[in-house]
C-alpha cells in the first residue's frame, strides 16, 4: 500500500480489520500509520472490543501495554 502524504487513517483501520483475517498484516498497517501518527496508539489502546475486536491482538503485536 502506498500511502500518500498525511494520510495515516486508512492504514489504521485498514489494518484493524485486516487482523481479522492475518493479524501480522494488518499489524504491519497499523504500526505504519503510527509511524506517520503516533496518537494512534492512544486510540488502539481505548477502543472497546465491541468496536474494535482486533485492537488488543494488534496492540499487543505493537509491544503496547
Amino acid at each position: 500500500m502506498t500511502l500518500r502524504p498525511g494520510s495515516w487513517a486508512s492504514p489504521f483501520w485498514a489494518g484493524l480489520g485486516l487482523a481479522a483475517e492475518d493479524v501480522e498484516a494488518g499489524t504491519e498497517l497499523v504500526r505504519r500509520a503510527v509511524a506517520l501518527k503516533p496518537a494512534w496508539l492512544t486510540l488502539l489502546k481505548r477502543l472497546p472490543a465491541e468496536l474494535a475486536p482486533t485492537a488488543a491482538a494488534v496492540s499487543q503485536r505493537l509491544g503496547t501495554p
